[in-house]
């Protein structure tokens, strides 16, 4: 869907692959990271931060999790974070 540009059919998806996730019981760090890559390359930074926040709770010694989640807050204009 996002090779297509189909954004709307692409946001529809991730947020029923977020819902999926999340009635699974939600404690898989790769999910939460995939889930925070999709999020970020549809633009919405919020979700793709709060994703990031939740896998590198689960996982904190994943760098690629803190480089991710500190780029979505400079998109967000949270730069002192």
């Amino acid at each position: 869907m996002l090779s297509r540009r189909d954004l709307a059919a692409a946001d529809a998806a991730v947020r029923q692959l977020a819902a999926l996730h999340a009635t699974a019981g939600g404690s898989d760090c790769r999910a939460y990271a995939e889930l925070g890559d999709l999020w970020s390359a549809l633009a919405d930074y919020s979700a793709a931060c709060d994703n990031y926040t939740r896998a590198i709770a689960l996982s904190p010694e994943e760098p690629r999790l803190w480089f991710n989640r500190a780029a979505v807050r400079r998109f967000l204009g949270d730069i002192e974070a």
